[in-house]
Parts: structure tokens; sequence; C-alpha cells
């Protein structure tokens, strides 16, 4: 493919993939409102459609054999999504405050969610393992968020657990309840779904094809063109929602759109994968890019718990972060 075909491809591939992505997380936003689904779960299931082109391009690489490309998209969306979504979004709102129950449920789960997939990929883990604790993370959090804060007790749990998620679950619910959508959504909403999932699959193949032409032109690895290329401009539209959150003053919005987004990252685009392709060994690079984002995932809740908000010095510090870890990468 001549270089002027691959880098026409690439644009507008990712042109459609960033905009049916948005689309689709609305059409997911409206149908979930209908159907009578809880913030927690709408703002899951909408984090899930913000989160597909990364997704879809991850298994694309996957799938076939690119394994540095397709798990550096995922590591490396997660690592920028740290530094977008909650350093760009303090370092421009002035701040970013969220209750410390919500922060410590969502980043919490993220941690939890990170530990277990960096534990399989860094010691070739099995598969089977790995998949019960991801359940043992995730079932318990989809049920609370699936619950109204109000029906939050029951006989085997104590008082002040309750309450505490209560005020966790009650927080985000707040911040993200002006979005909802009063008017239901039409059969064409609905039919929309499954055409727009596809388009976002379709050029995210286009996508992993014409960076590999214009990897091999340009002397560059795919660790680098998947960590900081890919997974950079597929997770903007993230961070343009994420930054508009943060300067309206919705920052348990923020905490809970950035922490579901790299949870859900790792589990559909890089645990899922290894049920049906077997990946192999992870490079150096990867294996840097995994401790980073840990690291980087702790020093993000650590900063956000010591004032229950995030400043513009911590916001930097994300940043500044981001821009070492890219530096790396690329020198790497």
């Amino acid at each position: 493919m001549p270089i002027t075909s691959a880098i026409a491809l690439f644009l507008s591939c990712l042109i459609l993939a960033t905009i049916s992505s948005a689309v689709l997380s609305h059409r997911l936003d409206q149908v979930g409102t209908n159907l009578g689904l809880s913030e927690g779960l709408l703002g899951l299931v909408t984090a899930l459609g913000a989160d597909s082109p990364e997704i879809a391009t991850a298994i694309t690489a996957l799938v076939s054999g690119q394994h540095d490309l397709g798990s550096g998209v995922i590591f490396g969306s997660n690592v920028f999504n740290l530094a977008a979504l909650f350093g760009l979004g303090a370092l421009i709102a002035g701040r970013v405050a969220c209750g410390r129950e919500t922060l410590l449920l969502n980043a919490g789960v993220a941690i939890a969610v990170t530990a277990v997939v960096a534990w399989q990929k860094l010691t070739d883990g099995s598969a089977l393992i790995a998949g019960v604790l991801l359940a043992l993370i995730m079932l318990p959090y989809i049920t609370v968020s699936a619950i109204k804060p109000s029906r939050l007790r029951h006989p085997l749990m104590p008082g002040l657990a309750a309450r505490w998620l209560q005020a966790a679950i009650r927080d985000a619910q707040v911040d993200s309840g002006d979005e909802r959508f009063p008017t239901p959504p039409s059969w064409a909403d609905k039919l929309a779904i499954m055409p727009l999932l596809g388009m976002v699959v379709v050029s995210s193949i286009g996508m992993v094809r014409a960076a590999t032409v214009l990897g091999s032109a340009s002397g560059l690895s795919d660790a680098v063109l998947g960590t900081l290329v890919l997974a950079t401009l597929t997770g903007i539209p993230n961070a343009v929602a994420a930054i508009r959150l943060a300067v309206q003053g919705r920052g348990a919005a923020v905490v809970s759109e950035a922490f579901n987004s790299n949870s859900l990252n790792l589990i559909a685009g890089a645990y899922l994968p290894t049920l049906f392709v077997t990946a192999g060994p992870m490079s150096g690079a990867g294996r840097m890019v995994l401790w980073w984002l840990l690291g980087g995932t702790l020093l993000a809740t650590i900063l956000f718990v010591r004032r229950a908000a995030l400043t513009r010095w911590g916001g930097g510090l994300l940043v500044l972060g981001y821009v070492v870890f890219a530096g790396l990468i690329a020198a790497g």
C-alpha cells in the first residue's frame, strides 16, 4: 500500500471510529435510561461504548498476530487516560473534587483489575484463575452499581458499610444526573447500536492495517505505534469529555469515567482475548508499560485522597509523568 493511501486510510478510519463511538455511547445511554438502568450501570455501559475504538483496535491487532501493537493500545490508552482525564482536567479546571467514598470505590476496583491483569500478563498466569479473580472484583461492583442508594441495606451488611456504599454511589449519581434523556429513544436509535458497533470494528481494522504500513515505512516499532500513537489518538474523545465534566465541576463523574474506562479496557481488550489467542511472552517495553500503569493508578489515587480533590499541582505531576513515560517508550 502506498504511503499516501495508508495515511488517508488511517485518518479516515480514525475519524469514523471516533464519531461512531461517540454516537454509540450516546445511544447506549439513551436506551439504558429508557430501560431504567441505574446511574452506575449507565456509566459502565456508556464507558464501554466510548472505549470501543481502543478495544476493537487491540483485539484486531492481537488476532492478526501483532501482540505488541494490541497490548500497547490497551495499556497505553490507560496510561494516557490517567494523564489526560485527570491531569489535564485538573490543570484546566483548577481542581477535580470528588468524595472519598466514590473515589476509593472506583479506584479500588481499577487497582484490583489492573493488578490481576498485570499478574496474568507478567507471569503468564492461568486465564481461568484471572477470570475468577476478575469476576470476584467486578460482579459485586456491578451489583452495587445497579442498586439505588436507598436500597443498599441488607441484614448481612453492617450499617457502616451500607452507609459508606450509599455515599459512594449517591455522589456519582447526583454528579451525572443532569445528562439523562427525558425523551424515550426511537426504534431508529435502538437499531443503530449494532451498525455503529460494526463501524467501529471495521474502522479499527483499517487503522491497524494502515498503522502497520506507516510503522514499517517510518521505522517505528509496534510498541511505539500502539502505546503512543494509536492509544493517544483513540483516547482523545474520552479526554475531551472528561475535561468538559471537570470544567463543569463534576469531579465524581470524571473519576467514574476514568477508572471505569481503564477497568473495562483491561477486561475486554487485554484479558478476554487471552481466552482465544495465545499472546506469548511480553516484550520489555510491554512490561514497563504495565508497571507504569499500576504505579500511575496508585499515584492518582493517593493524590486524590490527600484533599478529596486533584489540584493543579497533582494534575501537573500526572501530565509530567506521562511526558517522561512517552520519552522512555520512544527511546526504547
